[in-house]
C-alpha cells in the first residue's frame, strides 16, 4: 500500500449500501489516498460498515469513527481533526473522486503555496433506476471554477457573485480544519456549507485543473439544500448569519491587512449580491415563465436529446466536453479517468464487492 497524500472525509449516516460502494471503487482504483468514514449510523448499518472497512483494509487505508447520534457537522469535525495527510476533501457518501486527479490537485498545491484548493472537472449523473449500480441516463457538468484575484477581498466578491460548493476541493489539511472549527457553531445547514467555502476562498487562490476529478450521484435520496427564501425566513436565519458576517469580517480584515469597516462593506456587498442572484434565480424557477428556446424544449425529448449529444461528441472542440456521449469518446481527454469509473459504475467490471 503507498503512503496516502490526500484524506477523503466522508460523512455517513444509514447508508451502508452507499458507502460499501465507495469502498469497492477505490479498491478496485487503487491511488495515495486514505478513507476517513464518520458514521453516525446505529446497529445493524454500522456493523456493515465496520464489516466492509475490515475487509478492504488490506488495499486500503480507512479510518472508520463510530460516531452514533452525530449531526453531520460533528462528524466532519472529527474526521478532518483525524486526518493525517497533509491534503484533505469532502465527499458525500454517493459520490465518487478518481484518485489520480486528486494526486495532481496536491501536487499543485505542493508546487503552490499562494493556492489554498485546487479542483478539477465535475459531473452530475444519473442511474437507469434507483439501483446501485446500472446504465447511465443522465450526465452533465457540475460546475466549479478557479479564483485566482491576488486579495481575498476580490476572490471573496468574486466567489458570491458566482459561488460552488468547495468542500469537494482538495485543501491543505490545516485550513480544512480551521474552516470546519470556524462552523461549529452555525446552527443552519446551509450557511455552515456557505461559510466553509467562502473561508477556503479567503485563504487563498483555487485552482481548476483541466482533468476529470469528481463524479457526484443525482437520486431521490440525495441530500439537498433548503431553498434560499426558507434559508432566510427560518427563525434560526438571524444567529447563523451572525456568525458568517463576523468570521469573514475579522478573516478577509487579516488577510488583506485593511480596516474591520472596509473589510464589513466586501462581506455586505458579496453576501447581498449571493442572495439577490439566488433568490432571483430560484423564483424564476418556481413562478417565473418558461423562456426556454426551442433548443432547450427539444432538450428535454430524450431521443432528439441523445441524438444531438452523440452529434457534437463528433466535433474535435467536445474532447474538452463534459457530456455522457462526450467522455465515452476516446478522443475526449477525459475518456481515461470517466471509463474507470463508468466500467464500475454500469457493472462491466469482473467482479464487484457487495
Amino acid at each position: 500500500m503507498v503512503k496516502p497524500l490526500v484524506g477523503i472525509v466522508i460523512p455517513t449516516i444509514n447508508r451502508p449500501e452507499f458507502v460499501i460502494r465507495q469502498l469497492s471503487f477505490y479498491a478496485r482504483t487503487g491511488g495515495r489516498i486514505g478513507i476517513y468514514i464518520g458514521d453516525g449510523s446505529e446497529g445493524e448499518g454500522l456493523e456493515k460498515v465496520a464489516a466492509a472497512c475490515e475487509r478492504f483494509s488490506k488495499q486500503l487505508k480507512i479510518v472508520h469513527l463510530r460516531l452514533p447520534g452525530s449531526s453531520d457537522v460533528e462528524a466532519e469535525r472529527a474526521l478532518v481533526k483525524a486526518v493525517e495527510e497533509p491534503f484533505a476533501c469532502l465527499l458525500g457518501d454517493d459520490d465518487f473522486f478518481i484518485p489520480s486527479s486528486l494526486e495532481r490537485c496536491a501536487d499543485f498545491l505542493t508546487g503552490n503555496p499562494d493556492y489554498a484548493i485546487a479542483l478539477g472537472k465535475a459531473a452530475l449523473f444519473q442511474l437507469s433506476s434507483e439501483a446501485l449500480y446500472g446504465d447511465i441516463v443522465s450526465l452533465v457538468p457540475y460546475n466549479q471554477r478557479s479564483l485566482e484575484s491576488s486579495t481575498a477581498s476580490e476572490r471573496l466578491l468574486d466567489y458570491f457573485y458566482r459561488s460552488f460548493a468547495t468542500h469537494f476541493s482538495v485543501h491543505r489539511t490545516d485550513n480544512f480544519r480551521k474552516e470546519m472549527e470556524a462552523i461549529k457553531d452555525v446552527n443552519d445547514r446551509a450557511i455552515r456549507e456557505i461559510l466553509s467555502s467562502a473561508l477556503a476562498i479567503v485563504h487563498g487562490k483555487a485552482k481548476q485543473l483541466d482533468r476529470l476529478y469528481l463524479v457526484r450521484e443525482d437520486h431521490a435520496k440525495r441530500y439537498l439544500q433548503a431553498d434560499v427564501y426558507d434559508i432566510l425566513t427560518h427563525p434560526r436565519w438571524q444567529s447563523a448569519y451572525q456568525i458568517l458576517f463576523d468570521v469573514l469580517t475579522n478573516e478577509v480584515a487579516e488577510k488583506d491587512d485593511i480596516p474591520l469597516e472596509r473589510a464589513r462593506d466586501v462581506v455586505k456587498q458579496g453576501f447581498w449580491a449571493y442572495t439577490a442572484r439566488a433568490l432571483n434565480y430560484k423564483w424564476n424557477n418556481r413562478y417565473g415563465r418558461s423562456s426556454a428556446s426551442l433548443r432547450q424544449r427539444l432538450s428535454k425529448v430524450a431521443v432528439i436529446a441523445n441524438s444531438w449529444h452523440k452529434m457534437r461528441s463528433f466535433i474535435p472542440a467536445e474532447r474538452h466536453r463534459i457530456s455522457l456521449h462526450a467522455l465515452l469518446r476516446r478522443s475526449s481527454k477525459y475518456n481515461d479517468d470517466f471509463a474507470l469509473f463508468h466500467d464500475f459504475i454500469t457493472g462491466q467490471v469482473e467482479s464487484r464487492e457487495q
